[in-house]
């Protein structure tokens, strides 16, 4: 039972929630009632154009001459989101001009400055327009944007808006993103089975493929892709490099859901050539069974409900001809789906990278989806439960995460609380009885007024240099990383999670490449305040040159910080294999020491090694699974995740909400390796545990790199 006391406490935090509530309904209408006329008459759907004429049509600004269309039109609330800016002129251009152009989005919590993004493009003499992607890093729910244009480096008033009222993305729902023809009767297919899938709110938008992005990051908002294997054939033969974006997205977490595999997947070797086309592997006879590929597998279903036995007896002998072919088995998963082992009837899938591929046999989707047998196959395996940004990543950015603290850089950033407790011990002994001691004795009482002062100034700059000597002025980073290195396709796709700890910050901030995303890992230790809850997020500036220089906001001096990214790009690095008569010799090319290495050739055969140098064939001393095993067990143990020593994690205040960084794929991938039940890795793969990450941009060129871990998954 609640005491008095509790009930107070609970109505007075609501009393509070409440008036927090009503501050944000404020702010919206005042933000929406500050804009001008002529920006609210502009905006048609999620694009704006400015400027507008007295009749409410676009016109082009008397300052410039250009009019400026933005268009946000996408799908997702978490990721880098691409907008779309288009410079246009009634005539063409008489001489190259630059345009710059500085958007910013939030809510009102950061005064709508959450992000805000800055990128130069060109409208080249001859040319009536120009089109340039912004890639917007959306890390909370949108509630207003805007954005401010320089023409050759002069500010144009008639095309820079004040903020403008805006919600993009739908809080909660599945991102779906749709390539497909019109001979399946799309209308909303996959989003449509997405939807009886996870029971959820879906929000979907159907593709051209002029649409899609030019770079994998510009699809790191979907939750979801389907399409059909001909549209990725039309898509090889068009647009290959955005066939290639698109598949590097998979590769870096992504799913794929192909709706056409075709009866019994005859079209599977097609989709192979497709997503595959380096590889060497061979179709397979596909008359054999389904999966005609190794690659693909059937997936585990678990059972819901099993039919009474007298329905199963009429089941048998109801004289059906079809009925007296199958087994047992086999009748109960045609006539009850809720029974099937695994996926065979309806759907298979494959690994692709750190994402998934699912192919479903040639279906006719209906409104009444959430009865199709496919839709509630899907729900009962581990498909869905990677469906959503957050699980999928482990962390939301706008909210706290409990399990900050379990990667922080040891003996930096920690109050000095025992020196502190010597230093004002001292001080205090000092500046009271020994200094009133001193001062009588010579009769210069009234000095007190400047002594007292000066000895706590003089206090204070000795705490403040002891922290600066202990912690130092650079900056440090302790990473945890996984890469998939796919050595026929030369591929690679890697997480990292980043831990910081800079003594001053770098005024540079820090660079990360074009391929690379970037999601900030807050604290959870103060989420929740008695007035509500606490913003955890702060303005941060991102200007796009040939990389993301991360300007302000990103790393503040003597706080530790932490940054999920996610890199997924071509890589020629590798490990070189030869076989020999004692077994196998491996030439190390990845650019960094191999510190361990479990290999398991195309034989199955397991091989182990130690310390080997770039560039300097070594020998690999054969061994059993269970050896192998048990090395590998030993590694992952000895770099667990875990709070540092001495760190009570019971006397912080931390929330029980939001997502935690220990689902996320990059420790399930780790789990899946460290699975007591494998029998192995895979025929020609190899875990190799390095001194440095493989394809993992730290943000620094000077940083100092401590106690971090490597993983390097690669087949070859």
């Amino acid at each position: 039972m609640k005491s008095h006391r509790q009930d107070s406490n609970h109505r007075f935090v609501d009393f509070f929630r409440c008036i927090n509530r009503l501050i944000y309904v404020c702010a919206c209408v005042l933000s929406a009632l500050t804009a001008t006329t002529d920006v609210a008459q502009a905006i048609s759907g999620n694009a704006v154009v400015l400027p507008q004429t007295a009749r409410n049509t676009a016109g082009y600004s008397k300052q410039s001459g250009i009019q400026i269309q933005v268009d946000c039109n996408w799908v997702g609330n978490r990721g880098y989101r691409p907008v779309r800016v288009t410079a246009s002129m009634a005539k063409a251009a008489t001489a190259d001009t630059q345009i710059t152009i500085q958007f910013f989005a939030g809510s009102w919590r950061t005064e709508n400055r959450e992000i805000l993004v800055e990128h130069d493009f060109e409208l080249p003499q001859g040319a009536a327009s120009a089109t340039a992607e912004l890639l917007v890093p959306q890390y909370i729910d949108w509630n207003a944007l805007g954005w401010t244009i320089w023409i050759d480096g002069v500010k144009d008033k008639d095309l820079s808006p004040p903020a403008v009222a805006y919600n993009a993305g739908a809080n909660g729902a599945i991102a779906v993103g749709q390539l497909g023809g019109a001979q399946l009767n799309w209308n909303r297919a996959g989003a449509s089975l997405v939807a009886s899938v996870m029971s959820t709110a879906v929000e979907d938008q159907r593709f051209s493929p002029a649409d899609l992005p030019d770079t994998w990051v510009g699809y790191s908002t979907l939750d979801v892709f389907t399409t059909t294997v001909d549209s990725l054939e039309v898509l090889r033969v068009s647009s290959p490099e955005k066939l290639e974006a698109l598949l590097r997205w998979v590769r870096a977490g992504g799913n794929l859901w192909i709706m056409d595999a075709g009866e019994d997947f005859v079209d599977l070797p097609t989709l192979h050539q497709i997503i595959s086309p380096k590889s060497t592997d061979e179709a397979g006879d596909a008359a054999e069974g389904v999966a005609p590929l190794a690659d693909w597998q059937y997936v585990k279903l678990r059972t819901t409900g099993r039919p009474r036995l007298e329905t199963l007896v009429d089941l048998t002998m109801d004289g059906s001809a079809d009925d007296a072919k199958l087994t047992l088995p086999e009748i109960m998963d045609s006539k009850f789906p809720d029974t099937a082992v695994d996926s065979r009837r309806w759907f298979v899938a494959r690994a692709y990278g750190l994402g998934t591929i699912v192919a479903l046999q040639e279906t006719e989707p209906t409104r009444r989806s959430r009865q199709s047998p496919v839709s509630r196959a899907m729900s009962r395996c581990a498909l869905p439960a990677n469906l959503r940004w957050t699980v999928r990543h482990g962390n939301d950015p706008a909210s706290g995460n409990p399990h900050f603290h379990n990667w922080l850089i040891a003996d930096v950033g920690a109050a000095p609380v025992g020196e502190f407790q010597l230093l004002i011990s001292l001080f205090v002994i000092g500046i009271g009885p020994v200094n009133y001691w001193l001062l009588r004795h010579r009769n210069q009482l009234p000095v007190l007024l400047l002594t007292v002062p000066l000895a706590a100034l003089v206090t204070t700059l000795v705490l403040f240099a002891y922290g600066f000597l202990v912690d130092g002025i650079g900056a440090r980073v302790r990473v945890r990383s996984v890469t998939m290195l796919d050595q026929v396709a030369r591929e690679a796709a890697g997480w990292a999670r980043l831990s910081y700890y800079a003594g001053i910050a770098p005024s540079e901030g820090l660079q990360m490449p074009k391929d690379t995303t970037v999601y900030p890992i807050q604290s959870s230790q103060s989420d929740y305040t008695p007035f509500g809850r606490r913003n955890n997020t702060q303005q941060r500036t991102l200007e796009w040159t040939g990389q993301q220089r991360l300007k302000g906001g990103w790393l503040g001096s003597r706080t530790p910080t932490q940054y999920l990214a996610v890199t997924a790009r071509p890589s020629n690095k590798r490990l070189g294999f030869e076989p020999t008569p004692e077994g196998l010799t491996v030439t190390n090319q990845l650019g960094t020491s191999v510190l361990n290495l479990i290999v398991q050739d195309h034989q199955g055969n397991f091989f182990l090694g130690e310390q080997i140098e770039p560039d300097k064939p070594t020998s690999l001393k054969p061994c059993e699974h269970n050896e192998a095993a048990a090395t590998l067990r030993r590694l992952l143990t000895e770099n667990l995740a875990e709070l540092p020593p001495g760190y009570i994690e019971s006397n912080r205040r931390r929330s029980n909400y939001g997502n935690s960084m220990t689902e996320s794929l990059m420790e399930l991938q780790i789990e899946a390796i460290n699975n007591p039940t494998s029998t192995g890795w895979g025929n020609g793969s190899y875990l190799a545990v390095t001194a440095a990450g493989i394809e993992v941009p730290l943000g620094l060129d000077d940083v100092e790199e401590t106690s971090s871990f490597h993983l390097v998954r690669g087949t070859w």
